[in-house]
Order: structure tokens, then C-alpha cells, then sequence
């Protein structure tokens, strides 16, 4: 983690790439951008995060099912989030997250249940390439313990760092990725549990029209609590009013791994702020 944190940094503070009609241009209204928002871990730890920053406030649903019926044992976990981002000059963005509302419930021979409030995260990206086609930057945020009905005698927190890239292919057609590492320990009376993974993730954008597009995620995670911990799927379907509003749908299906999840649903509604520039359909030939 600490390598991964110097080499961040010394990339970070490369010589900028200048920023003037950059592939994060092509993205300046509501329609949400970027991998899909589905994590599996809690607070979303270990997710890719957009490249391009804005600056928005969302209202955000959804939930976890894990089903072992050999073992007897369920999962449902449903919350409700409030997150934010602001971009700070034209590289930087600062955002956060927090599950204000929290639901979980274990489904065994002893089963329970607890509600509260949820975890918060907070975190920071930072462009430092943004030409015509092609945006690179870093990222990583921290899961702070805030989910108090969920633990006892031990507090669990959760950092992450990635390097992130997005390439305009055509004006209707980008790719996406990250790579990068994610560590988890807990203080408290209880044992620590320090534990170092990997992760990736890659994917495609494609936007039809300004007011729809369609996202596909690859995701993997090693080393974290197993030599492969999860090699999932992801789909977003996203919406926008061509102006500040954006909505989408996503879903990541754990496909081969550790993680015993069936699904991570959720459903998000954004509204973004600041200066935009909304999506216009290039006018047909002859017209």
C-alpha cells in the first residue's frame, strides 16, 4: 500500500497535460459518466471511480442478497445514501458518501437483524491528463465506522487507492478502467484483521443520444480474503434530462470467486451543479 501511495503520488505531480477540448469535455451534463456505481464491499470500498469530476448531490437505493442454501445462510442488506461530490478547479474533485438509513439482516438458525445508520465514506481524484481523447487520474477514499448497529467491540475502516483512465473512442463510445489496491483493518477490543487486495476494472460507455446510455463493467478483486475474491459483471442503464438531472439503474453479479453475493443492486438519482454545457445530436447530413 505504501508503494502504491508514492507511485500515485509521484504521477499526481507529472507535468500536466493541457485540459483545453479534453475527452471529459464530452461529458458536461447530468447523464451520469464512468464505471458502474454497484460496489460490493461495504462503502463501497474497492470501486472504480469516474476519471472526469463534477460537482453534484445524489440520492441513492439499493441493496445486497446472498443466498447459501448448503450452509444455511442469507444475507439481505438494502440502505438508503445521500452523496456528494465537488470539483475543485478543472483536476480535482472531492467526494462522499453516507448510508443514512441502513438495513441488514442474516438469515440462519439464530438469525437477526439491525437498523441504523450506515457506513460514511470520503475521498478525492485528481486528473492530470485530460487531452483530446484520453483522461488519466487518481483517486481513493476511506470507509470510516459509522455503521454503529453492525459492530461490537471493534471498528472497522477501509482505504483504497486507484489509477484510473477513460478514452473517447468516438463521441458516442468510451472505455473506462482502474487498477488498484484497497486495505482493511479494525481497531478495538477485537482482533485487527489487517488485510491488503488487488482490483480491477474495465468497461464501455456507450451513449446513443444525449439523454441515454448504456455501461458494461468487468470487475476482479484479488488477495483481500481470498487469492481470487470475486470476478463479477456489472450493467448501468442511465438517464438524463439533457440538462442537470441524471438517473440509473446498475447491477454487479459475482461470477466466479470467494464473494458469495447474488446480486448488488441500486438505484441512483443526481443533480449536478455548476456551469453545463448540454449533450446536442449532430444535425443529419443534407439537413
Amino acid at each position: 500500500m505504501r508503494r502504491l501511495l508514492l507511485l500515485l503520488l509521484a504521477v499526481a505531480l507529472l507535468p500536466t497535460a493541457a485540459l483545453a477540448d479534453g475527452a471529459c469535455d464530452e461529458s458536461t451534463w447530468g447523464l451520469p459518466t464512468g464505471p458502474v456505481r454497484a460496489g460490493l464491499l461495504e462503502g463501497e470500498l474497492g470501486a472504480a471511480h469516474r476519471v472526469c469530476g463534477r460537482s453534484e448531490i445524489a440520492l441513492d437505493g439499493g441493496g445486497l442478497l446472498l443466498v447459501d442454501l448448503p450452509n444455511f445462510y442469507g444475507r439481505l442488506a438494502a440502505a438508503i445514501r445521500i452523496d456528494g461530490s465537488w470539483a475543485w478547479g478543472p483536476r480535482g474533485e472531492l467526494f462522499g458518501s453516507w448510508e443514512a438509513f441502513r438495513y441488514d439482516s442474516l438469515i440462519t438458525p439464530l438469525s437477526s437483524s439491525a437498523i441504523g445508520i450506515g457506513h460514511l465514506t470520503v475521498g478525492a481524484g485528481y486528473r492530470f491528463v485530460d487531452v483530446k481523447r484520453v483522461s488519466l487520474g487518481v483517486n481513493g477514499k476511506v470507509v470510516l465506522p459509522t455503521a454503529v448497529p453492525l459492530y461490537r467491540n471493534v471498528a472497522p475502516f477501509g482505504i483504497d487507492l486507484g489509477l484510473a483512465a477513460r478514452f473517447m473512442a468516438h463521441k458516442r463510445v468510451h472505455f473506462h478502467g482502474q487498477a488498484g489496491l484497497l486495505h482493511s483493518f479494525a481497531v478495538g477490543k477485537g482482533p485487527g484483521q489487517p488485510r491488503v487486495g488487488a482490483v480491477v476494472t474495465a468497461g464501455a460507455e456507450l451513449a446513443p443520444a444525449p439523454q441515454f446510455a448504456v455501461a458494461i463493467d468487468l470487475h476482479a478483486g484479488f488477495g483481500h480474503t481470498a487469492p481470487v475474491d470475486v470476478f463479477a459483471a456489472a450493467l448501468a442503464l442511465r438517464f438524463s434530462d439533457n440538462k442537470r438531472f441524471g438517473f440509473s439503474v446498475g447491477a454487479t453479479v459475482p461470477l466466479l470467486g470467494r464473494e458469495r453475493a447474488a446480486a448488488r443492486v441500486d438505484l441512483r438519482a443526481s443533480v449536478r451543479f455548476g456551469p453545463i454545457t448540454p449533450g446536442v445530436p449532430r444535425a443529419p447530413k443534407g439537413s
